[in-house]
């Protein structure tokens, strides 16, 4: 990757990384991440996108509750701070 597109990717991984986080230091351990995956590959949906930890628990629950499509743009939209390009 060239110098230019490392500068263009920092401010959408600071983003993900501050909307992640939530206030946290550090994310969760393994023990916690292994349990939401039990949860969430238990939970009777076909299906295999799943976040791992109960720092995105939150977007799991965003997730099913807006839909595959409507998600992506959302957090594409919070990454991206709202830029399509």
């Amino acid at each position: 990757m060239n110098q230019r597109h490392g500068k263009v990717l920092e401010t959408p991984a600071e983003n993900q990384r501050k909307y992640l986080l939530a206030g946290n230091e550090e994310f969760p351990g393994p023990e916690e991440a292994a349990e939401v995956v039990w949860t969430a590959v238990n939970d009777g949906k076909d299906q295999v996108r799943y976040c791992t930890d109960s720092v995105c628990q939150k977007l799991y629950d965003q997730y099913i509750e807006m839909g595959y499509e409507n998600f992506k743009d959302w957090f594409y939209s919070k990454v991206f701070e709202g830029k399509t390009e």
